[in-house]
């Protein structure tokens, strides 16, 4: 491929600053960490070097394409998120209090808290143990959906036979949005996409 035998300048492909440059994927990460190995592997075309204020300025703009393709893909918005479970979180940070400060803690309070804690372990605060509080301490209290935004565009564009245009299109963004000066020669929207 000679895209890669010519030696790269080390500056903003878009305003040519040469101090200060950040590397960034033209196709974000979370999207090509999907992508089959032989799309992935020995491929930095699209890792282009930024100064901190372009690389700002097309991060705005990234989210209007993420957008469309989730709105072209049927990908609910909140898929991938995380959030944390009310309930555990208040198991966890009583677990917390009764193991730093239970014999300090008013008697009523102190028995609030082990009964929440119980409450957790299906068990009577008697049976509670030092333990199953230090056990409660260390509680995960996310919730995470299991399949990302990023993972279900790029499983329905592969599944459509479109993961080449998926490419070219973050390309071809990142040509219109930025309009930048200073590309790599032979740095091309249509890169290594026929080869796939």
């Amino acid at each position: 491929d000679k895209f890669y035998s010519f030696a790269r300048q080390n500056i903003c492909v878009v305003c040519g600053k040469s101090r200060e440059y950040i590397r960034k994927n033209i196709v974000p990460k979370f999207y090509r960490r999907h992508f089959p190995r032989s799309v992935k592997e020995h491929n930095s075309h699209d890792i282009l070097l930024f100064c901190v204020d372009c690389m700002h300025s097309y991060s705005r703009h990234q989210c209007t394409l993420e957008k469309q393709f989730a709105a072209e893909y049927d990908v609910p918005p909140d898929i991938g998120t995380s959030h944390l479970d009310p309930q555990l979180v208040q198991v966890k940070r009583v677990a917390c209090v009764l193991s730093m400060w239970g014999n300090l803690l008013p008697e009523d309070r102190r028995q609030s808290f082990m009964l929440q804690v119980a409450s957790h372990f299906n068990c009577p605060p008697g049976d509670l143990t030092l333990e199953m509080i230090q056990q409660a301490t260390q509680i995960d209290a996310s919730i995470r959906k299991p399949v990302t935004a990023g993972e279900m565009v790029v499983s329905r564009a592969m599944e459509q036979g479109e993961l080449d245009d998926l490419q070219r299109r973050w390309r071809k963004h990142f040509l219109d949005i930025m309009k930048p000066n200073y590309l790599p020669q032979l740095w091309s929207i249509n890169h290594r996409l026929q080869q796939q």
